[in-house]
């Protein structure tokens, strides 16, 4: 059969169709006298919408009549269109994956006429994914439900299987009377792909969900019987596989297991050749969700949210770090951009100067609001950078105009406290600011520590660095709306200054402990060009930056130890440039635009929109070598936070 509607009408009928075993999405179709002509055909298909080349495909063929006699030989062109175009156009080329991959495509040839589509299932439909194991020839469980739509059964009464063998026909009756959708408990090959409306497959799952939990308290007793000892056993399985399951998963899982974090595994090849941990991932993945999501009582689901609160905690979470970098913090969009598109943006985000600005504006705005953002980044203000004038620079200290940047920040990020983006978005942000007293402490502003103070007034209090822009003080927000000094006694300023990357607080407040730093300040690029590479060069570069880094802060700690009986401006000073040169600036993955002096110009100016192009263009170039090790490597944990946020009866956002 076939259907026509939305983009987002195939991922709901692969989560709710019962009989069908594929879904496929009609990409190309044209008539052929050869099976050469299939490239030809497959070459009209604009195939960078549909996979990058750092991603895999498949191609499974089928055909009838004369034409094309050979479906392997079909299936060749059609993967040589592909890999042909995407070379010409990138330099690079996906490979094949003929186990799990990305993309399966699938060419039906009848007569003349070719067709090519992708897969959105992946594996079969029939697979729901509660079959622990499987006696000799098990009945298919999208047959099974097909028989029983078709039976004169009212879909209410209790249903009695005396032959019963591994319970198919009971567990489809089950979830047809409670009104379950059959791929809940699994995953799609389309939920990896960019062009995805994500908003929509969540809201989709969550109804199942809703619908499911309503409709599992009207399910009556369902009755099997068979004289196979092995069926029963099975049966009996199907029931009690999952505690087992969950113990072993909780146990075992851990950040690094076995060594798949290795970032020597990406050294050659960036993706596409590390077939076997991709698979235990997908397997452990998939595992996870199907614990969340079998049913269980009441008592059953707190004991499984626990476990899993636990594992989650022992595997920890990972970060998205914005460093400073004054104009060069624009790159940060483009990150952002890159994640966003692939799913893989995390939901605890931490931003210092220009990347506080970046990190505010993308927590107080929905997948939808960001989405929008990055269709029509021309909505942004850019023109945050205005001088003070002589009189006033010479009054207060301070080259630029405050005021004019936080007009900006409000146009760009809005009134929204810290507890209001939270909620809001379903991101944690955190801004560092630094202080101006030498007894106090820097600050990490988030929803958990500074609830009601406003995320634009910390973004400014972030960027300003001492000599552009004066200290500021924080404001937050009262019940009534009013605003109202926060700590009415200090005074804050650029968070790059002592937090730059607050990996340690953030471990802290969110159990983070994997870092992904995205690092555009201008005193650290030129030394992260040649980090993570191999060879004479990168070595050379590595120990004059190691050399540079240390002698920087060993004359800063004389410094700073000489003026320690100092007070005022001079003890602070010298603290501050302690600490900018003291830090650490990398994370477990490094994201950088590529460095080149003439990025300089632009460090304190307003960025042109054909700037702001350029800088997310840069931003996503930056991300793309490494979407295969972030996928890899957030895997695991993405998926506890999807499971525990399902028990917790919270839609996953």
């Amino acid at each position: 059969m076939s259907f026509q509607g939305p983009p987002t009408l195939g991922p709901r009928a692969c989560l709710w169709s019962r009989v069908a075993t594929r879904v496929f999405e009609e990409l190309q179709r044209g008539r052929i006298h050869s099976a050469d002509d299939l490239y030809t055909v497959a070459s009209r298909v604009p195939w960078d919408r549909y996979i990058r080349p750092d991603q895999t495909l498949a191609v499974a063929a089928r055909t009838t009549g004369t034409t094309v006699k050979d479906a392997r030989y079909a299936s060749l062109k059609v993967k040589d269109a592909v890999v042909d175009q995407l070379r010409e156009a990138t330099g690079s080329r996906p490979d094949v994956d003929t186990e799990d991959p990305v993309l399966p495509l699938r060419v039906t040839v009848k007569g003349k006429v070719a067709t090519i589509s992708r897969d959105l299932a992946g594996s079969s439909l029939h697979k729901r994914g509660y079959r622990p194991a499987q006696h000799a020839s098990p009945l298919n469980e999208a047959l099974a439900a097909g028989l029983l739509l078709l039976s004169d059964w009212d879909r209410t009464s209790p249903v009695c299987d005396p032959m019963c063998g591994s319970a198919t026909f009971l567990i489809e009756a089950a979830f047809i009377i409670g009104d379950r959708a059959p791929g809940l408990g699994r995953t799609f090959a389309f939920e990896r792909w960019t062009d995805l409306d994500r908003a929509d497959w969540e809201a989709a799952k969550a109804d199942a969900r809703a619908r499911w939990a309503v409709g599992k308290t009207r399910v009556p007793m369902l009755h099997g019987n068979d004289l196979h000892p092995g069926s029963l056993g099975l049966a009996r399985k199907a029931a009690g596989r999952a505690e087992d399951l969950a113990e072993t998963l909780t146990a075992s899982l851990y950040r690094h297991q076995n060594e798949i974090a290795d970032p020597a595994l990406y050294d050659v090849a960036l993706g596409g050749t590390k077939h076997l941990v991709e698979r235990y991932l997908h397997a452990c993945e998939h595992a996870l969700d199907w614990l969340s999501q079998v049913p269980m009582d009441e008592r059953a689901s707190r004991a499984r949210l626990e476990r899993f609160r636990v594992a989650w905690k022992v595997y920890g979470r990972s970060a998205l770090m914005l460093s400073g970098g004054a104009t060069l913090g624009f790159h940060h969009l483009g990150v952002v951009k890159a994640l966003f598109d692939a799913g893989l943006l995390p939901s605890i985000l931490s931003g210092a100067s220009t990347g506080a600005m970046i990190a505010a504006g993308v927590c107080a705005r929905d997948d939808r609001e960001l989405r929008d953002l990055f269709e029509h980044p021309q909505q942004m203000r850019l023109d945050g950078l205005k001088p003070a004038g002589l009189r006033r620079a010479v009054r207060t200290g301070a080259l630029l105009a405050p005021e004019r940047l936080y007009d900006v920040l409000l146009h760009n990020v809005g009134e929204a406290t810290f507890r209001e983006a939270w909620e809001h978005s379903g991101r944690s942000l955190n801004i560092s600011v630094s202080a101006t007293r030498s007894q106090q402490k820097p600050r990490l502003l988030s929803h958990l520590t500074a609830p009601d103070v406003l995320v634009a007034r910390a973004a400014l209090a972030s960027s300003a660095l001492p000599g552009l822009f004066p200290p500021v003080q924080l404001l937050r927000k009262l019940p009534d709306g009013s605003h109202t000094p926060y700590l009415p006694e200090e005074r804050w300023t650029d968070g790059s200054l002592d937090g730059d990357l607050p990996k340690i607080r953030l471990s802290r407040l969110f159990n983070a402990n994997h870092f992904i730093v995205s690092q555009t300040n201008p005193h650290v690029l030129p030394f992260m060009r040649h980090r993570g590479r191999s060879g004479l060069r990168p070595a050379i570069s590595g120990v004059l930056s190691a050399t540079a880094r240390t002698q920087g802060a060993t004359a800063a700690d004389l410094v700073r130890r000489a003026t320690s009986r100092s007070t005022g401006p001079v003890q602070l000073a010298a603290r501050q440039v302690h600490n900018l040169l003291s830090q650490d600036y990398t994370g477990d993955i490094d994201l950088h635009p590529q460095f080149h002096w003439s990025l300089y110009r632009k460090v304190v100016s307003n960025p042109t929109p054909t700037d702001l192009q350029g800088f997310i263009l840069e931003g996503e170039r930056s991300v793309w070598p490494h979407l295969a090790r972030i996928r890899n490597e957030t895997r695991i944990g993405r998926a506890f936070e999807r499971c525990v946020r399902l028990l917790e009866g919270v839609s996953p956002r």
